[in-house]
């Protein structure tokens, strides 16, 4: 019997240090996890919450020729695109809040292909774009114009 009592505590006294260990153990993690900065930006309330969408249409053009570029990368926020022959793009981005401005960043990625182009960091900002509806959309056009690397 007493045995018994001897193996029972010693089991008892396992799974207690045992649990205390993974509770700091978890604690320990969800902090460390929780702390660090943002990757993706904002957390995005959709449930009940307007939500605003910002479509940004736009062409890349070369300063001094007036020409197309195509395979420009263009950021805005948190969205990536990348222009066409055309020198098209278009990049989307969606908020709760009451943000209006974006940073844009473009960047020749294709090396010499089409002529090589200094990056372009800039901002945009939506308060003459068309707004339709509530919590709609803002919609803007730019043509903006990279100037070629000496």
């Amino acid at each position: 019997m007493n045995q018994m009592n001897t193996k029972s505590f010693w089991r008892k006294t396992f799974y207690f240090t045992w649990n205390k260990l993974l509770i700091a153990l978890l604690g320990i993690l969800g902090f460390a996890t929780s702390c660090g900065e943002k990757m993706y930006g904002t957390p995005v309330p959709v449930y009940g919450v307007p939500v605003v969408k910002f479509v940004l249409n736009g062409t890349v053009k070369s300063k001094p020729t007036d020409q197309p570029i195509r395979n420009i990368r263009v950021i805005m926020y948190n969205d990536t695109a990348f222009s066409d022959s055309l020198g098209g793009f278009q990049v989307t981005t969606q908020l709760a809040t009451g943000e209006r401005q974006f940073p844009l960043s473009l960047k020749d990625i294709d090396s010499t292909l089409n002529g090589s182009y200094q990056d372009l960091e800039t901002t945009v900002t939506f308060y003459t774009g068309i707004h339709e509806g509530s919590g709609g959309t803002y919609t803007k056009d730019t043509l903006i114009y990279l100037v070629p690397k000496k």
